[in-house]
């Protein structure tokens, strides 16, 4: 009987301590899995946009998922670049990182390329960091990848035609330009003319020349015709109309397709 004992205290000793070393691996993997410590804590905080999450197949405790991240990172002074990181993320939390969403990372001070999301920092959903940013601060290309994504709430969509017959004519000149790989079938919206609805959508960015003030910088998600759009070219001239109570945002470009 004491031998029964000793062997049956032996086995719980023996499963305690391997239950807490497993424990201890597992927090351990997961505390270094979902960022770096050391570089969130010494890393060069920049904000960033999620381009794609991916879930590699490494499942933690049935709750944590390892995904593949790809950022878009904004490093302060200098120019964007795309990184990407393997970070735990709660199954709970996943749909609430679509692409489009804005986080903050630190960047490792002597490889860019290593990066790590700092979750504490707060996320902005895809839509609402192009409203909080403002029309000037992120990039067209930045843009139209929020606005492919289902973002880019705060770039104006609204119509041409209307804003051509009513609005304030003004010169723009292109500074910048991407293609969002959108049309008005793929987003199910009806253009204004049935000869529109398979011509891309960009972001155009617009330096606007209105009379007797400094120039301003609007941008607008916009139909391009398809014969146009091989031709853009930064410093193009356009011909624009403006709301004048919102010029920034609420822009038409004038590309001779449509009566007025």
């Amino acid at each position: 009987m004491a031998e029964a004992g000793i062997i049956t205290i032996v086995s719980i000793a023996f499963t305690v301590l391997l239950t807490v070393g497993i424990l201890f691996f597992v927090f351990r993997f997961i505390r270094k899995a979902s960022g770096d410590p050391k570089l969130l804590a010494e890393g060069i905080p920049a904000p960033a946009m999620i381009l794609s999450i991916a879930p590699t197949g490494t499942i933690v405790n049935n709750i944590y998922y390892q995904c593949e991240i790809v950022l878009r990172i904004q490093p302060p002074g200098g120019q964007t670049y795309d990184a990407s990181t393997r970070q735990l993320i709660p199954i709970t939390s996943m749909a609430m990182l679509p692409p489009g969403t804005h986080v903050q990372v630190r960047i490792d001070k002597t490889d860019p390329a290593k990066v790590a999301i700092d979750f504490e920092a707060g996320v902005t959903p895809a839509g609402m960091a192009a409203a909080a940013a403002g029309p000037t601060d992120l990039s067209a290309g930045a843009l139209a990848s929020a606005f492919a994504a289902g973002g880019a709430a705060a770039v104006t969509t609204g119509s041409a035609a209307d804003l051509l017959r009513s609005g304030q004519r003004v010169l723009g000149v292109l500074t910048e330009f991407a293609d969002t790989g959108k049309t008005a079938r793929s987003l199910g919206v009806a253009p204004s003319r049935p000869e529109f609805i398979d011509d891309p959508q960009y972001v155009l960015t617009l330096q606007l020349h209105v009379p007797n003030t400094t120039p301003i910088e609007a941008k607008v998600i916009h139909r391009v015709p398809r014969t146009m759009a091989g031709r853009l070219q930064m410093g193009m001239q356009l011909n624009c109309a403006v709301n004048p109570a919102n010029p920034t945002r609420d822009v038409a470009v004038d590309w001779g397709d449509i009566p007025v």
